[in-house]
């Protein structure tokens, strides 16, 4: 309760008020029966975020492909403006839809894409997303790396084929991947999984996850083609 007298008073702090946060300044004008007649918010009380977290910390697009990141939480739960602000570091390899997350990829390389608090609290989250000339994923019959592109295999399955590369190549491992070469021995078994390319290329394998390339009987499983 309150001490007050008839008319118009403030009070900070609001307790008691459904709705209204601790520390908001409300304004209660009161009748002569001392009834409340009205009560009126004077200012917001604001409730400031504290963290935020993304759907996803890191993407793999390839070039003209495009992901819509999201927020999946913002603390505390009563803050109160929610909202985030999207923006790439580098909008020559990826933009992002201020409003909505939604991510597109323009050019080989690398961009930070950022979720900024609406609030002024200065609060962010990121996701690295990481752009490619070509992303494989699942099952997959047997492919070619044009010289000098990167691709992402991503939890990839080939049997009976190969991954081949027509000259300098990086592939990027996500998951577990598995590239089976024919096995027939009256027939092609003379091709390694992945299929480096000609004399003096380069393959570079790199990334977060595994690979198991298995030759075919008279080859390795990362090599050339005995003819």
């Amino acid at each position: 309760s309150y001490n007050i007298s008839d008319g118009i008073t403030t009070k900070t702090g609001a307790e008691g008020f459904t709705g209204v946060a601790e520390g908001t300044e409300v304004k209660m004008t009161y009748s002569g029966k001392r009834r409340i007649k009205n009560v009126m918010v004077i200012n917001t009380g604001m409730v400031a975020v504290d963290s935020i977290t993304l759907s996803k910390t890191d993407v793999f697009l390839a070039v003209g492909t495009t992901e819509t990141l999201s927020v999946t939480d913002v603390a505390p739960t009563n803050a109160s403006d929610k909202l985030v602000i999207w923006s790439s570091d580098n909008k020559a390899v990826a933009t992002v839809n201020p409003s909505t997350g939604e991510v597109t990829a323009v050019g080989v390389g690398t961009a930070t894409i950022t979720a900024t608090a609406n609030d002024d609290s200065g609060v962010t989250a990121t996701c690295t997303v990481t752009v490619v000339n070509m992303v494989i994923k699942g099952s997959s019959p047997t492919f070619t790396i044009p010289a000098g592109q990167t691709v992402v295999l991503d939890n990839v399955s080939i049997n009976n084929g190969q991954v081949i590369c027509s000259g300098n190549a990086t592939i990027i491992l996500v998951g577990d991947n598995t590239v089976n070469a024919p096995n027939d021995p009256f027939g092609d078994s003379n091709y390694a999984a992945i299929r480096i390319g000609g004399k003096g290329t380069t393959l570079t394998i790199r990334g977060t996850g595994s690979l198991i390339a298995r030759g075919g009987s008279y080859c390795s499983g990362i090599g050339g083609y005995i003819a």
